[in-house]
């Protein structure tokens, strides 16, 4: 698990996205911002830490053939601009969800989430704007493995940078299914812009990057029903 810092005051959907808590422009006080990641692979079953991830990549590892005298199937490892490319085209994004932390109720869900198309929209129902602490999730799954998942999101209101966010995933196992867990606290509502003036107004822009590499790229446009 890891805490981060974030200087912006919306709780986007990972990969689409979804404000949830915007306060007004200039002044835009941070908030705290937590992150959890679980891995499941044929290997290891479900793990919450990265301390549990390398020794299975490990266990994979050593199935695999070894570069070196006597084993004529062994081969280099791919140069890193055609491990991105293969990384680009094996990430999937599964489903994604939105729930009150402190009830568990679902408040938005999307499955088969197409993450390539240029721009999509998604609908967030206005009563998420009234939880106190906000839950996002993403599954995930990727046929790569990756050494430094992390996801940037630029958020624009009317055209213009309003926030940015950026969460660190960290190594992904090849072949795995993954669930990104992050926890927003809420504005005060006197602070936040109301929903009528964000819908339509806001679009997220989110990308995922394997280190200095990019995997995928989106953007989605906010309407609150």
């Amino acid at each position: 698990q890891s805490s981060l810092e974030a200087e912006c005051a919306t709780a986007p959907l990972p990969g689409v996205c979804a404000p949830l808590h915007v306060r007004p422009r200039p002044d835009v006080p941070s908030l705290r911002s937590h992150s959890q990641q679980f891995e499941t692979c044929e290997l290891c079953g479900p793990s919450p830490t990265l301390s549990h991830m390398y020794p299975a990549s490990a266990k994979k590892a050593a199935k695999a053939p070894t570069k070196g005298k006597g084993n004529p199937s062994s081969s280099a490892p791919l140069p890193e601009w055609k491990h991105a490319k293969a990384a680009r085209e094996g990430f999937r994004i599964n489903e994604m969800k939105m729930k009150n932390a402190e009830t568990g109720e679902v408040l938005w869900h999307c499955g088969e989430w197409d993450h390539r198309r240029s721009e999509t929209s998604a609908r967030i129902p206005k009563a998420i704007l009234n939880c106190r602490v906000v839950a996002r999730e993403i599954s995930f799954s990727s046929r790569e493995s990756m050494k430094a998942l992390r996801m940037k999101q630029n958020i624009l209101f009317d055209g213009d940078l309003l926030e940015e966010w950026c969460f660190d995933f960290g190594f992904v196992i090849p072949g795995s299914t993954n669930s990104w867990e992050q926890t927003i606290e809420a504005a005060e509502q006197s602070e936040m812009i109301p929903a009528e003036t964000l819908s339509g107004n806001i679009l997220i822009e989110t990308e995922f990057f394997d280190g200095p590499n990019l995997i995928s790229q989106s953007k989605v446009r906010i309407f609150y029903v």
